[in-house]
């Protein structure tokens, strides 16, 4: 299977987004620069790029192999890549500080990520996302094969109608996707776009389209075009409509644009991208202990600022290490070393 190398640096990019929009003081913070009050929408871009991931690795074997066998596999190997490390992090939330004002069984809904559709809060912020992409998972292994076959006209269609009616649930009933993290509206957030990412892997697949892709000018229009919808453009609906974009010239690109965005830096933090994602609540929780000694006054807000994007990183490189990829790797191996100790019993 081709390894698409540019999606790891988006994903770095997008989990910075998220931390750096945790790091204003609301909707009017004029102390931030105003891309950082945008920067909700990482999660977004997290919808988009597992659509377009889970395509890439499984469409094929889906096609020729939807049982439940295969879809069980694929329900295993999700859990290995998302479970560890949640667990890991809200554990140490719940020991920190008690779970104050939740109920054991919120605490229990919390660990087992049901948190939608049921309007029940997060212990740890950014899990939210990852309750409602689950139902994402559910849904794959049966309608990647109807996604995949349906005709072009049908497949364009279906992602207009999507990115338009999650336009309209924006406008109408929300204003900005930031408002929809819990209940139902957070399954109207996630199910569009992850369907998205999977139509926009099909395009990617196209090659007839291959070369509307690749070069530096198409990279450079879609990445200014990003840069002043993010901007001057209020409606987060055009915002989401850009993303798909974004992907098919980064990933098609093999020129100047490639090497910039797989450039260590930006490897690496895709690399940790989502441990980071999980662990800034716990960089948080340290900023704010060390906001109420003496040296929060000397950082000043600023320096809070850094200290928390510093350790963000940190925490996230060292539970990426310790607990994402031993644990990740461990699970994936269990069915089938449970498998040959059966076969020998």
């Amino acid at each position: 299977m081709r390894h698409l190398q540019s999606l790891t640096p988006l994903r770095g990019l997008a989990a910075l987004a998220v931390l750096l929009f945790h790091l204003t003081r609301g909707g009017n913070d004029t102390s931030v620069p105003a891309f950082f009050l945008r920067g909700y929408l990482g999660v977004d871009l997290f919808f988009v790029l597992s659509g377009f991931v889970l395509a890439h690795v499984y469409h094929a074997s889906f096609l020729s192999d939807a049982s439940w066998r295969s879809a069980g596999a694929f329900f295993w190997a999700r859990a290995a890549r998302i479970y560890p490390v949640h667990l890991f992090v809200t554990g140490l939330l719940v020991a920190s500080s008690g779970a104050p004002g939740f109920s054991r069984l919120e605490v229990l809904d919390n660990f087992l990520l049901i948190l939608v559709p049921w309007p029940v809060h997060a212990i740890n912020p950014p899990s939210w996302s990852l309750s409602a992409e689950w139902y994402a998972y559910l849904l794959f292994p049966f309608l990647v094969g109807w996604l995949w076959r349906c005709s072009g006209r049908t497949a364009a269609a279906f992602c207009f109608a999507l990115l338009l009616g999650l336009d309209i649930l924006i406008v109408v009933y929300f204003g900005e996707l930031r408002e929809i993290g819990v209940g139902w509206g957070a399954l109207a957030r996630a199910l569009p776009e992850f369907a998205v990412g999977v139509m926009t892997y099909r395009a990617f697949r196209d090659p007839a389209a291959a070369r509307l892709w690749h070069s530096d000018a198409a990279f450079l229009a879609v990445a200014a075009a990003l840069a002043l919808a993010l901007e001057f453009v209020p409606n987060d609906g055009v915002i989401v409509a850009l993303f798909p974009l974004l992907l098919l010239v980064a990933v098609s690109n093999a020129g100047v644009a490639a090497r910039l965005l797989n450039a260590w830096p930006l490897r690496s933090m895709g690399d940790i991208s989502y441990s980071v994602y999980l662990g800034q609540s716990l960089a948080f929780s340290l900023v704010l202990s060390l906001s109420a000694t003496r040296f929060g006054p000397l950082l000043g807000i600023n320096g809070l600022r850094v200290f928390t994007v510093a350790s963000t990183l940190a925490i996230g490189a060292l539970l990426y290490r310790c607990v994402e990829m031993p644990c990740r790797t461990l699970l994936r191996r269990a069915p089938d070393q449970l498998r040959r100790l059966a076969a020998r019993a």
